[in-house]
């Protein structure tokens, strides 16, 4: 049984799911390349905005093909290669109030970002600027001033993730924050 999905408002926060790589066909498709490894649990999001610096286009999702982080998106009213081709670039976001519920102890990206490292002794690190995704494992992009320390977002290495509180406690590793 599948929890129901909340109705969005017009005040509902967008997040970024992915960036239109290029027009896909001649019937306005966008190829996207997303920023989660599996990028088919957005297919039942009902509504995307695209972003490209000037007036964002909003549209119903026709049709969402995902395999891995490519998805092939259709979008009512981009019914052209013209029009898709316009949005290259574009940052496709959706509405928070339509993501998936994730297993329990699984993040998005932007939920990380912002959230306050701490070291296992307790001293602050910094905050999360950017999550990068690397064939092994997702890491941490923790920048304070000039410093900059990529944390590997793996178990070994992360002793609690906590969200709510927006703080990250890493294990006491050697030459990690060095």
């Amino acid at each position: 049984m599948t929890a129901p999905v909340a109705k969005p408002s017009d005040e509902d926060e967008w997040v970024e799911i992915g960036v239109v790589a290029r027009p896909h066909g001649l019937r306005g498709e966008l190829k996207v390349a997303g920023v989660d490894a599996e990028m088919a649990r957005f297919r039942k999001v009902g509504e995307v905005r695209l972003e490209t610096g000037d007036v964002p286009v909003q549209g119903a999702v026709k049709s969402f093909r995902a395999n891995g982080r490519v998805v092939l998106l259709r979008v009512a009213g981009i019914e052209t290669r013209e029009a898709a081709e316009a949005l290259r670039g574009a940052t496709v976001l959706v509405r928070k109030s339509e993501l998936p519920q994730l297993d329990e102890g699984a993040y998005y990206a932007f939920e990380l970002v912002g959230c306050e490292v701490f070291s296992a002794a307790g001293e602050r690190v910094g905050p999360v600027v950017e999550v990068q995704d690397f064939p092994a494992n997702d890491v941490l992009v923790v920048r304070e001033g000039r410093r900059e320390v990529l944390v590997p977002l793996v178990e070994p290495v992360i002793a609690k993730i906590d969200t709510e509180a927006r703080r990250i406690v890493l294990k006491d590793i050697e030459g990690l924050l060095e």
